[in-house]
Protein backbone atom coordinates (compact mmCIF):
# COMPACT_ATOMS: atom_id res chain seq x y z
CA UNK A 1 0.00 0.00 0.00
CA UNK A 2 3.02 2.53 1.16
CA UNK A 3 5.00 1.44 -2.34
CA UNK A 4 1.33 1.98 -4.27
CA UNK A 5 1.07 5.30 -2.40
CA UNK A 6 4.78 6.52 -3.30
CA UNK A 7 4.40 5.51 -7.24
CA UNK A 8 1.45 8.01 -7.30
CA UNK A 9 3.34 10.60 -5.60
CA UNK A 10 6.06 10.13 -8.04
CA UNK A 11 3.69 9.59 -11.16
CA UNK A 12 2.01 12.91 -9.98
CA UNK A 13 5.06 14.90 -9.68
CA UNK A 14 6.42 13.49 -13.17
CA UNK A 15 3.01 15.10 -14.82
CA UNK A 16 3.48 18.21 -13.12
CA UNK A 17 6.87 18.84 -14.47
CA UNK A 18 6.04 18.03 -17.88
CA UNK A 19 3.31 20.41 -17.58
CA UNK A 20 5.95 22.80 -16.61
CA UNK A 21 7.77 22.70 -19.20
CA UNK A 22 5.22 23.22 -21.38
CA UNK A 23 4.15 26.49 -19.47
CA UNK A 24 7.62 27.27 -19.48
CA UNK A 25 7.53 27.30 -23.12
CA UNK A 26 4.12 28.95 -23.48
CA UNK A 27 5.20 31.56 -20.93
CA UNK A 28 8.59 32.32 -23.07
CA UNK A 29 6.37 32.49 -26.67
CA UNK A 30 3.63 34.92 -24.84
CA UNK A 31 6.62 37.30 -23.44
CA UNK A 32 7.78 37.62 -26.87
CA UNK A 33 4.84 38.02 -28.33
CA UNK A 34 3.80 41.19 -25.51
CA UNK A 35 7.62 42.41 -25.77
CA UNK A 36 7.17 42.95 -29.60
CA UNK A 37 3.91 44.32 -29.23
CA UNK A 38 4.96 47.27 -26.95
CA UNK A 39 7.32 48.18 -29.04
CA UNK A 40 5.42 48.18 -32.06
CA UNK A 41 2.80 50.29 -30.06
CA UNK A 42 5.05 53.06 -29.05
CA UNK A 43 6.97 53.36 -32.19
CA UNK A 44 3.94 52.82 -34.34
CA UNK A 45 2.15 56.32 -32.17
CA UNK A 46 4.64 57.46 -30.21
CA UNK A 47 1.86 57.59 -27.28
CA UNK A 48 2.45 56.09 -23.59
CA UNK A 49 -1.17 56.36 -23.19
CA UNK A 50 -2.20 53.91 -26.01
CA UNK A 51 0.49 51.69 -24.96
CA UNK A 52 -1.30 51.76 -21.28
CA UNK A 53 -4.83 50.85 -22.91
CA UNK A 54 -3.36 47.49 -24.83
CA UNK A 55 -1.80 46.61 -21.67
CA UNK A 56 -5.14 47.40 -20.09
CA UNK A 57 -6.83 45.71 -22.87
CA UNK A 58 -5.49 42.51 -22.07
CA UNK A 59 -5.22 42.81 -17.99
CA UNK A 60 -8.85 44.07 -17.42
CA UNK A 61 -10.99 40.86 -18.47
CA UNK A 62 -8.77 39.15 -16.14
CA UNK A 63 -9.67 41.28 -13.44
CA UNK A 64 -13.57 40.82 -14.47
CA UNK A 65 -13.65 37.40 -14.80
CA UNK A 66 -10.86 35.87 -12.22
CA UNK A 67 -13.87 35.98 -9.19
CA UNK A 68 -15.98 33.69 -11.39
CA UNK A 69 -13.10 31.78 -13.05
CA UNK A 70 -12.19 30.03 -10.34
CA UNK A 71 -15.76 28.51 -10.16
CA UNK A 72 -16.16 27.16 -13.36
CA UNK A 73 -12.53 25.59 -13.19
CA UNK A 74 -14.08 23.34 -9.87
CA UNK A 75 -16.94 22.46 -12.09
CA UNK A 76 -14.46 21.60 -15.12
CA UNK A 77 -12.38 18.80 -15.86
CA UNK A 78 -8.75 21.14 -15.13
CA UNK A 79 -6.36 19.45 -17.96
CA UNK A 80 -9.07 20.23 -20.61
CA UNK A 81 -9.87 24.00 -18.73
CA UNK A 82 -6.06 24.34 -19.65
CA UNK A 83 -6.21 23.32 -23.10
CA UNK A 84 -9.15 25.25 -24.56
CA UNK A 85 -7.41 28.61 -22.29
CA UNK A 86 -4.22 27.66 -24.23
CA UNK A 87 -5.89 27.13 -27.66
CA UNK A 88 -8.32 30.15 -27.14
CA UNK A 89 -4.95 32.35 -26.60
CA UNK A 90 -3.11 30.78 -29.57
CA UNK A 91 -6.19 31.25 -31.73
CA UNK A 92 -5.94 35.24 -30.79
CA UNK A 93 -2.44 34.70 -32.04
CA UNK A 94 -2.81 33.12 -34.96
CA UNK A 95 -5.70 36.10 -35.76
CA UNK A 96 -2.57 38.77 -34.94
CA UNK A 97 -0.08 36.95 -37.05
CA UNK A 98 -2.94 37.19 -39.96
CA UNK A 99 -3.76 40.53 -39.42
CA UNK A 100 0.42 42.02 -39.52
CA UNK A 101 1.13 39.77 -42.80
CA UNK A 102 -1.64 40.97 -44.69
CA UNK A 103 -1.30 44.93 -42.86
CA UNK A 104 -4.35 45.04 -41.02
CA UNK A 105 -3.10 45.46 -37.45
CA UNK A 106 -4.33 48.32 -36.13
CA UNK A 107 -4.75 49.62 -32.50
CA UNK A 108 -8.45 48.70 -32.45
CA UNK A 109 -8.10 44.91 -33.81
CA UNK A 110 -4.64 44.69 -31.26
CA UNK A 111 -6.98 45.75 -28.38
CA UNK A 112 -9.86 43.09 -28.74
CA UNK A 113 -7.46 40.71 -29.66
CA UNK A 114 -5.68 40.99 -25.98
CA UNK A 115 -9.08 41.69 -24.20
CA UNK A 116 -10.24 38.46 -25.71
CA UNK A 117 -6.58 36.35 -24.87
CA UNK A 118 -6.92 38.22 -21.16
CA UNK A 119 -10.32 36.46 -21.00
CA UNK A 120 -9.23 33.24 -21.62
CA UNK A 121 -6.07 33.61 -19.08
CA UNK A 122 -8.14 33.88 -16.53
CA UNK A 123 -9.34 30.53 -16.83
CA UNK A 124 -5.94 28.87 -17.67
CA UNK A 125 -3.99 30.39 -14.22
CA UNK A 126 -6.26 29.36 -11.51
CA UNK A 127 -7.01 25.90 -13.37
CA UNK A 128 -3.28 25.18 -13.63
CA UNK A 129 -2.49 26.34 -9.74
CA UNK A 130 -5.51 24.01 -9.10
CA UNK A 131 -3.70 21.12 -11.05
CA UNK A 132 -0.91 21.67 -9.35
CA UNK A 133 -2.34 21.07 -5.67
CA UNK A 134 -3.61 17.33 -7.41
CA UNK A 135 -0.56 16.36 -8.65
CA UNK A 136 2.14 17.46 -6.39
CA UNK A 137 2.22 15.98 -2.77
CA UNK A 138 1.86 18.29 -0.20
CA UNK A 139 4.64 18.32 1.41
CA UNK A 140 6.25 19.46 -1.74
CA UNK A 141 3.83 22.70 -2.15
CA UNK A 142 6.30 24.93 -1.30
CA UNK A 143 8.58 23.37 -4.18
CA UNK A 144 6.05 23.28 -6.80
CA UNK A 145 5.37 27.11 -6.13
CA UNK A 146 8.72 28.09 -6.35
CA UNK A 147 8.87 26.13 -9.92
CA UNK A 148 5.63 28.17 -11.32
CA UNK A 149 7.12 31.18 -10.24
CA UNK A 150 10.74 30.31 -11.81
CA UNK A 151 8.57 29.41 -14.99
CA UNK A 152 7.56 33.34 -15.35
CA UNK A 153 10.88 34.50 -14.12
CA UNK A 154 12.57 32.21 -17.25
CA UNK A 155 9.77 33.77 -19.42
CA UNK A 156 10.57 37.45 -17.74
CA UNK A 157 15.15 36.51 -18.44
CA UNK A 158 14.96 35.02 -21.84
CA UNK A 159 12.10 36.77 -23.91
CA UNK A 160 13.18 40.53 -23.96
CA UNK A 161 16.29 39.18 -24.40
CA UNK A 162 15.45 37.33 -27.74
CA UNK A 163 12.82 39.73 -28.11
CA UNK A 164 14.58 42.36 -28.63
CA UNK A 165 17.30 40.69 -30.99
CA UNK A 166 14.43 38.78 -33.11
CA UNK A 167 12.54 41.62 -33.74
CA UNK A 168 15.14 43.41 -35.66
CA UNK A 169 15.67 40.82 -37.39
CA UNK A 170 12.07 39.36 -38.51
CA UNK A 171 9.69 42.11 -36.81
CA UNK A 172 6.84 41.51 -34.82
CA UNK A 173 5.55 38.71 -37.39
CA UNK A 174 8.26 36.36 -36.28
CA UNK A 175 7.72 36.98 -32.54
CA UNK A 176 4.00 36.27 -32.98
CA UNK A 177 4.82 32.93 -35.20
CA UNK A 178 6.98 32.01 -32.64
CA UNK A 179 4.49 32.31 -29.69
CA UNK A 180 2.30 30.55 -32.06
CA UNK A 181 4.40 27.73 -32.19
CA UNK A 182 4.88 28.03 -27.96
CA UNK A 183 1.09 27.53 -27.71
CA UNK A 184 0.61 24.26 -29.89
CA UNK A 185 3.69 22.80 -27.28
CA UNK A 186 2.17 23.57 -24.39
CA UNK A 187 -1.37 22.15 -25.97
CA UNK A 188 0.78 19.23 -26.96
CA UNK A 189 2.20 18.40 -23.07
CA UNK A 190 -1.37 18.69 -22.00
CA UNK A 191 -2.49 16.02 -23.89
CA UNK A 192 0.40 14.12 -23.36
CA UNK A 193 -0.82 13.91 -19.67
CA UNK A 194 -3.85 12.95 -17.53
CA UNK A 195 -4.55 14.47 -14.48
CA UNK A 196 -5.76 12.27 -11.30
CA UNK A 197 -9.64 12.83 -10.19
CA UNK A 198 -10.10 15.78 -8.16
CA UNK A 199 -10.42 15.57 -4.72
CA UNK A 200 -13.81 16.99 -3.13
CA UNK A 201 -12.13 18.86 0.05
CA UNK A 202 -14.48 20.53 3.35
CA UNK A 203 -14.39 23.27 2.06
CA UNK A 204 -15.05 22.65 -1.10
CA UNK A 205 -18.09 20.61 -0.05
CA UNK A 206 -19.35 23.37 2.05
CA UNK A 207 -18.87 25.65 -0.83
CA UNK A 208 -21.55 23.99 -3.42
CA UNK A 209 -24.47 26.08 -5.01
CA UNK A 210 -24.74 28.52 -7.46
CA UNK A 211 -22.29 29.84 -9.73
CA UNK A 212 -22.65 33.17 -7.53
CA UNK A 213 -23.04 31.30 -4.33
CA UNK A 214 -19.50 29.56 -5.06
CA UNK A 215 -17.86 33.12 -5.33
CA UNK A 216 -19.20 34.76 -2.46
CA UNK A 217 -17.77 31.53 -0.60
CA UNK A 218 -14.52 32.20 -1.96
CA UNK A 219 -14.43 35.58 -1.09
CA UNK A 220 -15.99 34.95 2.52
CA UNK A 221 -12.99 32.35 3.08
CA UNK A 222 -10.17 34.77 1.56
CA UNK A 223 -11.68 37.54 4.07
CA UNK A 224 -11.66 35.21 7.12
CA UNK A 225 -8.24 34.63 7.19
CA UNK A 226 -6.61 37.67 8.00
CA UNK A 227 -3.23 36.61 6.84
CA UNK A 228 -4.47 35.89 3.69
CA UNK A 229 -6.07 38.36 2.96
CA UNK A 230 -3.39 41.05 4.23
CA UNK A 231 -0.94 39.03 1.97
CA UNK A 232 -3.42 39.72 -1.52
CA UNK A 233 -3.95 43.26 -0.33
CA UNK A 234 -0.23 43.50 -0.10
CA UNK A 235 0.33 41.98 -3.76
CA UNK A 236 -2.68 44.03 -5.31
CA UNK A 237 -0.93 47.37 -4.31
CA UNK A 238 2.44 46.08 -5.88
CA UNK A 239 1.18 45.01 -9.20
CA UNK A 240 -0.84 48.05 -9.28
CA UNK A 241 1.99 50.06 -8.69
CA UNK A 242 4.41 48.05 -11.03
CA UNK A 243 1.34 48.39 -13.86
CA UNK A 244 0.99 52.00 -13.29
CA UNK A 245 5.09 52.34 -14.48
CA UNK A 246 5.31 49.37 -16.61
CA UNK A 247 4.19 51.71 -19.81
CA UNK A 248 6.91 54.69 -18.59
CA UNK A 249 9.52 52.52 -18.70
CA UNK A 250 9.26 51.10 -21.84
CA UNK A 251 8.36 54.45 -23.68
CA UNK A 252 11.38 56.06 -21.88
CA UNK A 253 13.92 53.62 -22.91
CA UNK A 254 12.58 53.14 -26.72
CA UNK A 255 13.20 57.04 -26.56
CA UNK A 256 17.02 56.85 -25.77
CA UNK A 257 18.05 52.93 -26.77
CA UNK A 258 17.27 50.02 -28.93
CA UNK A 259 14.78 47.75 -28.65
CA UNK A 260 17.81 45.18 -28.45
CA UNK A 261 19.69 47.51 -25.48
CA UNK A 262 16.11 47.74 -23.63
CA UNK A 263 15.69 43.39 -23.85
CA UNK A 264 18.85 43.11 -22.29
CA UNK A 265 18.01 45.46 -19.52
CA UNK A 266 14.75 44.04 -19.20
CA UNK A 267 16.27 40.58 -19.11
CA UNK A 268 18.93 41.61 -16.50
CA UNK A 269 16.28 42.89 -14.40
CA UNK A 270 14.85 39.38 -14.30
CA UNK A 271 18.04 37.67 -13.02
CA UNK A 272 17.19 38.31 -9.64
CA UNK A 273 13.43 36.54 -9.91
CA UNK A 274 15.33 34.02 -11.26
CA UNK A 275 17.46 33.19 -7.97
CA UNK A 276 14.60 34.07 -5.64
CA UNK A 277 12.45 31.18 -7.45
CA UNK A 278 15.40 28.94 -7.53
CA UNK A 279 15.86 29.09 -3.60
CA UNK A 280 12.05 28.24 -3.10
CA UNK A 281 11.99 25.67 -5.75
CA UNK A 282 14.73 23.97 -3.75
CA UNK A 283 13.25 24.53 -0.09
CA UNK A 284 11.08 22.36 1.69
CA UNK A 285 9.36 25.29 3.11
CA UNK A 286 8.07 25.09 7.12
CA UNK A 287 6.04 22.50 8.52
CA UNK A 288 2.68 24.98 8.53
Amino acid sequence: MKNDTQSKMTSGYRTFLIVWMGQVVSIVGSGLTWFGISIWVFLETGSVTQLAVILLSSQLPRIVLSPIAGTYVDRWDRRWAMILADAGAGAGTLVMVALYLTDNLSLPALATIAAVSGAFQAFQFPAYQAATSLLVPKERYSQASGMIQLAEAIGNLIAPALGGIMIAVGGLGLLVAIDMTTFLFAVATLLAVRFPKTRVTEAGAASKGSVWHETAYGFKYIYDRKGLFGLLIYFAAVNLAFGAISPLITAYLLSITTAATMGALFSLGATGMIVGSVLASTWRGVRR
